[in-house]
């Protein structure tokens, strides 16, 4: 009863939303559409026709279709925000903070290239869970300017950890990677504190995207920088399949071809590409951890996996239709799209 009473009202208004979520016969579309215009008529007719209309009054600006994605993805988490409490509610904010970490991290970027703010940047001038001027983080004079910026927020601490080696290595990799590790380790620890029907749902999709993103930077690692050891800077823990153990052992073979190290468990199948096909493995990645998130959102339905379902869904989908409307604005070949849905 106490996990009906928690679920029943806002998980059935998830649903609804979810229902306005692509289907797969509209990503096949986008994805094959010819150009940006041709997406953007095909876009007309789904629940991001706004998006699109706003695009399309601002024509030299084009950051604003990625911009306009993100508020809209944000205005739906604060409606999901509403009708939940307590650590449920804390679940819906930290998988939001993911919007929020991604504009910091374009934030540094644009810190790091000491470029001038323009109207087109990706940056929200709205607050998601902490008050961050990103225009002054991008103005500022040094990384320990940008940490007291900071203040009171988590991004502190590890920009802080890092702040001796970016001064010697000057690398933005670092400042990222580390920002990425303590997000997804304030995820795992916080699954710890719900409920064993919850915790086991968040615990299973986490640690499957925690094993993706350290598949991603294992196949980079290797094809870009052979020979060179795993470095404890990027790899996240947490993950359900992947150790650093199995990591080490996956950039110990000579061939760039060879996936033999990670040829286990639900990635048995990325056998059947080539190792250096980094586009395609991603597509495969990013397949099965929908098949995941679509598990959790068909199951017993007064839990959080409806929740955590959702917001998972949602953000891919985002992340998709910029990697697409990028592509066709540059003439990229579908077949090298990442970010499917």
């Amino acid at each position: 009863m106490l996990q009906l009473s928690k679920y029943a009202y806002g998980n059935a208004r998830i649903r609804a939303m979810k229902s306005r979520l692509l289907t797969p016969e509209q990503v096949a579309q986008l994805t094959d559409a010819s150009d940006v215009h041709q997406l953007f008529d095909i876009l007309k007719t789904t629940p991001y026709s706004q998006a699109v209309s706003t695009a399309l009054s601002h024509p030299g600006d084009k950051k604003i279709f990625e911009r306009e994605l993100a508020r809209q993805d944000l205005a739906t988490g604060k409606k999901i925000l509403a009708f939940f409490k307590g650590a449920e509610r804390k679940t819906v904010l930290l998988l939001l903070q993911r919007y929020e970490l991604d504009f910091l991290k374009l934030a540094l970027r644009l810190w790091k290239k000491r470029r001038q703010l323009e109207a087109g940047d990706f940056l929200s001038d709205e607050t998601i869970s902490h008050r961050i001027d990103f225009a002054q983080i991008v103005s500022a004079s040094s990384l320990e300017e940008i940490i007291a910026l900071l203040k009171d927020t988590p991004y502190v601490e590890p920009l802080a950890e890092k702040k001796n080696q970016y001064s010697e290595k000057q690398s933005l990799f670092l400042l990222e990677a580390a920002l990425d590790r303590d997000y997804f380790s304030r995820l795992v620890t916080h699954a710890k504190s719900l409920g064993r029907t919850d915790r086991a749902v968040l615990e299973k999709i986490i640690g499957l995207e925690i094993d993706i993103e350290n598949i991603r930077w294992l196949l980079r690692a290797k094809k870009y920088y052979s020979g060179k050891e795993l470095s404890s800077e990027w790899f996240i823990p947490g993950g359900t399949h992947i150790n650093q153990h199995k990591a080490r052992n996956f950039l110990s073979m000579t061939e760039t071809r060879d996936t033999g190290g990670i040829l286990f468990g639900p990635f048995e199948r990325l056998s059947k590409f080539a190792g250096d096909d980094i586009p395609a493995i991603e597509k495969f990645l990013d397949m099965l951890l929908l098949g995941e998130i679509r598990r959790a959102l068909s199951g017993y339905p007064f839990t959080a996996g409806v929740i955590i379902g959702f917001l998972f869904l949602k953000y891919r989908e985002t992340r998709f239709l910029v990697s697409l409307y990028h592509a066709k604005r540059l003439n990229i070949k579908k077949e090298q799209i990442t970010g499917e849905t």
